[in-house]
């Protein structure tokens, strides 16, 4: 028998457009932003086209941007200055709070265009971990963080947002905001899981943006995060979260974890978002630095490499510049 002449498939730019088995959209991509208040605003943030941290008027213009490259969903962190961060993380559901004012000019200046937000309490927790801490212990209690979870979800669907970004990592919170939500009429509001968030140091940068971290070497957030040696850890989390209806999940840090996506969209076609991070995002567009984002670069190779291994849509800081370059 002959060889195979694999390269008649890759002979020419016209065969190879014509069988090109995977493609990335503008459609594919949800944008990373930061917002602040003046102060905060003002400082560098990554330093990186993406991480820049917008003062709630400059939403507008940035919004214009994302409509016009065709990017239908944004994802908001609120960089909450220090003095409104507490033990009880009251900000979280401040109606009138930065996170609040920023989705209502959003909605603005953007009505069809989604709002994705995070649902956690590091943002607004004077310690920085995503839960109430025992103060005689230091553990972060589940059962009562999940309570102040559903008390957050709540708070952020009236603030106006369309899907909830459960970045948590307690027990049982899908459920209990599940039930939350459709108590209260919330029928339409999409729960995305974070169902394989790894104790990665490659969110170094994105803490370092949102103005906290509490230890030198980062806090430790190993009780509640999945070890990145755990995969079959990961596939149980995702199968559970799915049973106690999160309409979709995210895989986080996204090039670290290709294995766990395939092996997720192995499992059922629930839509999986792959989180590329700070720290692969630096990476990343350190390489790219003086270039644009179009296709053959790192970070179209990363992006592509999240939809080969079953990513639905990408979450990336630099989702504006690689769609722009897409049109």
């Amino acid at each position: 028998m002959n060889f195979k002449r694999f390269r008649r498939l890759r002979s020419a730019p016209w065969v190879r457009e014509m069988f090109q088995e995977t493609r990335l959209t503008a459609a594919d991509l949800i944008q990373g932003v930061f917002v602040a208040d003046a102060k905060l605003a003002a400082e560098p943030g990554m330093g990186l086209p993406g991480t820049e941290r917008y003062r709630v008027d400059q939403l507008e213009g940035l919004m214009e941007r994302v409509q016009k490259a065709g990017i239908p969903c944004v994802a908001l962190f609120p960089c909450n200055d220090p003095t409104v961060r507490t033990e009880g993380a009251e900000e979280a559901w401040n109606p009138d709070g930065l996170l609040a004012r920023s989705i209502r000019e959003i909605r603005r200046a953007a009505p069809d265009v989604g709002i994705m937000t995070d649902v956690a309490l590091d943002l607004y927790t004077n310690h920085g971990h995503d839960g109430v801490v025992d103060p005689s212990s230091g553990d972060v209690l589940n059962d009562e963080t999940v309570e102040l979870l559903v008390k957050q979800s709540l708070a952020q669907v009236e603030m106006g947002a369309h899907a909830l970004a459960l970045s948590d990592m307690m027990d049982g919170r899908v459920l209990a905001i599940r039930e939350a939500l459709e108590e209260a009429g919330h029928i339409n509001t999409l729960l995305i899981s974070h169902s394989a968030k790894t104790a990665s140091s490659l969110y170094a940068y994105y803490r370092k943006t949102v103005s906290f971290d509490a230890t030198p070497g980062g806090l430790d957030k190993r009780s509640y995060q999945i070890s990145p040696a755990n995969g079959d850890e990961a596939i149980r989390e995702y199968v559970a979260d799915i049973e106690e209806g999160a309409d979709a999940t995210i895989v986080k840090p996204a090039i670290m974890n290709l294995d766990l996506m395939a092996r997720m969209k192995a499992l059922q076609e629930t839509p999986l978002i792959a989180f590329q991070v700070s720290g692969e995002y630096m990476m990343l567009r350190a390489m790219d630095r003086d270039q644009p984002l179009v296709e053959k670069s790192p970070m179209w190779e990363s992006l592509i490499s999240c939809k080969r291994a079953g990513a639905s849509a990408i979450i990336t800081y630099g989702a504006l510049d690689v769609a722009e370059n897409l049109l």
